[in-house]
Order: structure tokens, then C-alpha cells, then sequence
């Protein structure tokens, strides 16, 4: 009975091309009965003796593989799977995709949602409909999203029917869903939003109109403006410089003077905006008070406001920097980043570099949550229960130092770089070894090569060989990493980025499954070496499927199915 399984599979093979029928039957009966290893150790005797691979029978496997682990009860194995046919963006694999989204775990739903709106087909986008009756509310609210970037017509009902059903503190989430449809049925539903007992749904639904430049609801704007609450008031102050509504530029100067620190700071923000840059004047006053929104703006807004203000608003910025508070250091920090002012021995280590203070950083905002700044707490790994998403938040505010130092002088961001190396900071060490090979100078490549040599690092001695193998140095590094693969035998688990959906404070949903730096970096660099180095590289990932225990081989087969087609 066990052969009956193997016949269709022994009536295919010889369709498959490259090795015999034999031997593509018992490759594929091993991997049919979940002996993977056997099944791969076959393909690469094969390959020894015909002395080439068979990419359509290697294709194959790669797609039994990732179906198996599909169907895994194991959650992280059919996660792995799920990414894996992500990489892999092959049609043939929607039975994938929807297996993912019959999953009894959300974040598996999430995922093949994920997968499925980088396809671009119209049988995922009918996949994508079937996640609207998900029993996770995330899950519905999340294909509603991807499917009305697409303008899909049928979403306006969706929302309508879905908004009789949720709690009323889920209905802040609607409005950026249905400011991306550009239907009458949605229009009005918006309208609706804008107008709800529910501040929170008035404020989100202001500030997605807004951002999505919708000035259709202008006039609706402009008469919300008055309202008796400030986080609202707040809300509408800033979305009318954003939709460029100079006449209501007599409101907003009697606004600037509000008794509210934040409605006055969203006033002026706007006159700004809208030419009238003597007004930063009234921002820089409120940032010298100490005002972390202030000391925000002031980055943003500073460069367009002539040369005079521009020394004014960096002195500004530099006296907060003298500040005890980290809060204030910090944000002051930024500003000056994005202003490309930062004074030398300006405190970029402190909040790059993890010590006995144990940093911890959170983006908080203002009432009508059009302002940001961060927040910063020391003894970061005591207070995560009561601030979830702290040390992803942490993470990306690290990252935005990084990369805004990039864009100072070639001096600065690599003396930055060189203190991450010194003190083995490893959560930024990829991405700053991945900003030195985007960046591409000499000293810049000088710098990835010395550290490539770095004794009692492999840590950094690995990754800084991926990276100059991705920059294109010819130096042999594709056969070191081909030696690495060999010699470590399985690679680092790929991790995906830590509580992803709040790590986000401007998107109230919207997920993306994205690995961490430290795994980008490999996965981009496996991906090369397929294409670079072409059979060799090929082999060297088929062996490290064989010998994987950390379940990054369904990853690796999408890889495969990417780079073999």
C-alpha cells in the first residue's frame, strides 16, 4: 500500500527534467513521507553524479517542503512556511497562502495576508475577501485594508455591516480604511465618522483625511475647527495646513494664540506650512519652555524658514541639549539631525548604546495625536509589562538615530558606527553594517573590510562578509560564505521584528511580516548568492536544509523557488 502513494508522483517526475525518473521517484517519495533529510541528501548524490542540479525538480521539492510545513500543527514551522512562500512569490503557491489563512493562529492569518497582497493575482485577491470573515477582528480589519488600497468596491459594505457588530472603541480604526476608497458609499460612511460621538473616531477620521490629501471634507474641516475640544481642535489646526487651505488662515492666526500648548503648537505648525514662516518664532518660544512636541517641530519644519531662524532655532535646540532630562536630550537630538546641525559630541551614544541605565524609548502624542515625541525610562526591562511595545518602539527610535546620522557627515555617522562596533551593540550592528555597504565609500567599504578581519567577533566578522558580498566586493567573499554555510551547518533562527503592530504609533493597524535586521540581512544576502554564485550557491543552501534544526529550511526553500526559476 505504501507504493500506491508514490505513483502519481513517479507519473510526474519524468516531466520534471534533469536526473532519471528513478531517481527523482525515491527523492520525492522521502520527502512525500517527511524524510526531508533523505530526500535532500538524495538530490545532492544526484547532483554529484549527473554533475549538474535539476532546478525544476529542485523547484518541486522546495514546494512539497514548504506545503508540509503549511500544514504543520507546529506555529512557528507554518510561520516559516507562510514567509517562506512570501520570498518565494510563485502563483502556484495560493494553496499555501489560503491553508495559512484557515490557521487557528492569527499571527499565521496575518501572515499569508501578508504574502498574498505582494502577488498581485486576482485568485489571491478573492483569498484575500475570504480573510473578511476571519473569526479575528485584526485579521478582517487588516484585509479590509489591503483591499481598499486596491479601491475595492465591495469594502464600503463590509465597513458598514462590520461597524454594527464591533465594540465602539474598535470604530477609531475604521476611517483609515475607508479614506483609500474612492466610492459614494464610502464618502459617506467617512462623513459620518467625522461627524461621530466619539472623539477618538472624529480625530482619527480628521487626521486620515488629512494625510490622504481627501480636501473634499475641507469644508467639514474648517467648521470642526471650532469645536469645544482641544484634542479635536488640534486635529483640524493641522489637518488644514496639510490640505494647503490658505483661506483659513485668519483661524488659525486666532488659534495660535489658544491657551492650549498643543492646539497653538498645531496652529502654528500649519502658518508655517502655509508660508507664513515668521511664525516659528512663536514654536522656538514654546520649545525653550522645554516642550518636547516644540522641540519636534522645530526639525521639521526648521529648513524652510531662511537662514536667520534657522541659527535661531538651532541655538535653541542646542541649549535643550544641555538638559539633564533624557526626554529633552533626546528629542533636541533629532530635531538636530533632521536639520543636519548635530554640534560635535552631541549625546548620540547614550541612547545608541545600551548600559546600566537601561534606556527604554516611547513615542507618545498629543490629544488630537498629530504631534509626536518620545519619551525616555531608564530601567527599560522593569516597566515592559505596564508599556507593551517598548523595546520594539526602543528599536526603532535606535534605528532612526542611525540612519539620520547618515545623512550628517561622513564623519559623524561613521564614528557612530565604529562606537556600535566597539561596543558590540549587536541590535544595530546589522543595520549599521547594511547602511556602510549601501553607502558605498571608500572609507566606508575600508571600514566593512577591517571589521571583516575583527578577531573574537564572528558576530560582526559574518555579517560584515554579507555585506560586502552584497555590495558587489570581489574579493571572495561568495566562497567564504559558501566555507560559512558549510562549516556552521545551520544558520541563526530568522526571527520576525518584536510586536510589529505596536511599534507603529501613526498606523492603528496595518502588519507586515518583517524579519529583524540581523535576518533581512542574511535572507537578502542568500538571495544573492543564489544568483551570484548560481550551482555552488545552490548547493551550499541545499546542505544547509539538511542539516537545519532551527526550521529556517522553509524559509530557504522559498529562496530556492526564487532564485532556480
Amino acid at each position: 500500500m505504501k507504493w500506491l502513494c508514490i505513483l502519481p508522483l513517479l507519473f510526474y517526475a519524468p516531466l520534471l527534467g534533469g536526473f532519471s525518473p528513478a531517481q527523482k521517484g525515491k527523492i520525492l517519495y522521502a520527502l512525500h513521507i517527511g524524510e526531508t533529510k533523505k530526500a535532500l541528501d538524495a538530490y545532492l548524490e544526484g547532483v554529484d553524479e549527473t554533475k549538474t542540479q535539476d532546478f525544476d525538480l529542485l523547484s518541486e521539492i522546495a514546494k512539497m517542503l514548504i506545503e508540509k510545513g503549511a500544514r504543520s500543527s507546529d506555529p512557528e514551522t507554518q510561520l516559516l512556511s507562510i514567509f517562506g512562500a512570501s520570498i518565494a512569490l510563485d502563483s502556484t503557491l495560493l494553496p499555501i497562502f489560503e491553508i495559512g489563512l484557515n490557521s487557528k493562529q492569527m499571527l499565521t492569518q496575518l501572515a499569508a495576508l501578508d504574502g498574498l497582497i505582494n502577488l498581485h493575482d486576482d485568485e489571491a485577491d478573492l483569498l484575500i475577501h475570504q480573510a473578511l470573515s476571519s473569526p479575528f477582528l485584526l485579521v478582517r480589519l487588516e484585509a479590509a485594508y489591503k483591499l481598499s488600497a486596491k479601491n475595492d468596491p465591495n469594502i464600503a459594505g463590509h465597513m458598514q455591516a462590520l461597524a454594527l457588530k464591533v465594540p465602539p472603541p474598535i470604530l477609531p480604526l475604521f476611517p483609515q480604511i475607508l479614506v483609500q476608497l474612492q466610492y459614494p458609499s464610502a464618502t459617506r460612511m467617512l462623513r459620518q465618522l467625522l461627524t461621530d460621538s466619539d472623539v477618538q473616531v472624529r480625530i482619527e477620521s480628521i487626521r486620515f483625511i488629512a494625510k490622504e490629501k481627501r480636501d473634499d471634507f475641507l469644508p467639514q474641516i474648517q467648521r470642526q475647527l471650532t469645536s469645544p475640544n482641544r484634542g479635536e481642535q488640534e486635529a483640524c489646526a493641522l489637518a488644514l495646513g496639510q490640505l494647503d487651505d490658505h483661506s483659513s488662515l485668519p483661524s488659525l492666526r486666532q488659534l495660535a494664540k489658544a491657551s492650549e500648548i498643543e492646539v497653538r503648537l498645531a496652529a502654528l505648525a500649519s502658518l508655517v506650512t502655509l508660508g507664513e514662516t515668521e511664525t516659528i518664532e512663536g514654536i522656538i518660544e514654546i520649545a525653550s519652555q522645554k516642550n518636547l512636541f516644540a522641540a519636534v517641530l522645530l526639525g521639521e519644519l526648521g529648513n524652510g524658514c531662511g537662514k536667520e531662524r534657522i541659527e535661531k532655532i538651532v541655538q535653541c535646540l542646542e541649549n535643550l541639549l544641555q538638559e539633564t532630562d533624557y526626554s529633552i536630550r533626546l528629542n533636541a537630538m533629532l530635531a538636530l539631525l533632521k536639520l543636519k546641525r548635530l554640534p560635535k559630541g552631541a549625546p548620540l551614544s547614550e541612547f545608541l548604546i545600551r548600559d546600566a541605565r537601561d534606556l527604554g524609548m516611547i513615542i507618545n502624542r498629543s490629544p488630537g495625536r498629530g504631534l509626536a515625541a518620545a519619551s525616555v525610562h531608564p530601567s527599560a526591562t522593569c516597566l515592559t509589562k505596564r508599556h507593551p511595545g517598548m523595546i520594539a518602539q526602543t528599536q526603532l527610535i535606535k534605528e532612526e538615530i542611525l540612519r539620520e546620522t547618515l545623512e550628517q557627515s561622513e564623519e559623524v555617522f561613521l564614528e557612530t558606527v565604529a562606537t556600535i562596533f566597539q561596543h558590540n551593540e549587536t541590535t544595530l550592528i546589522p543595520l549599521s553594517v547594511e547602511l556602510l555597504c549601501n553607502h558605498k565609500s571608500e572609507r566606508a567599504l575600508n571600514f566593512l573590510k577591517k571589521m571583516e578581519q575583527k578577531a573574537g567577533a564572528p558576530f560582526i566578522r559574518t555579517y560584515c562578509t554579507l555585506a560586502l558580498y552584497y555590495a558587489g566586493e570581489e574579493e571572495g567573499y561568495g566562497k567564504k560564505i559558501i566555507t560559512w554555510l558549510d562549516q556552521e551547518k545551520s544558520l541563526p533562527p530568522i526571527r520576525f521584528r518584536e510586536d510589529k503592530i505596536a511599534s507603529d504609533p501613526d498606523r492603528m493597524t496595518s502588519y507586515t511580516l518583517s524579519p529583524e535586521e540581523t535576518s533581512r540581512l542574511m535572507i537578502l544576502a542568500l538571495e544573492l548568492l543564489l544568483k551570484k554564485e548560481s550551482e555552488a550557491g545552490v548547493s551550499a543552501l541545499v546542505k544547509m536544509m539538511c542539516h537545519d534544526t532551527s526550521k529556517n529550511k522553509y524559509a530557504i526553500a522559498g529562496l530556492l523557488i526564487k532564485g532556480v526559476e
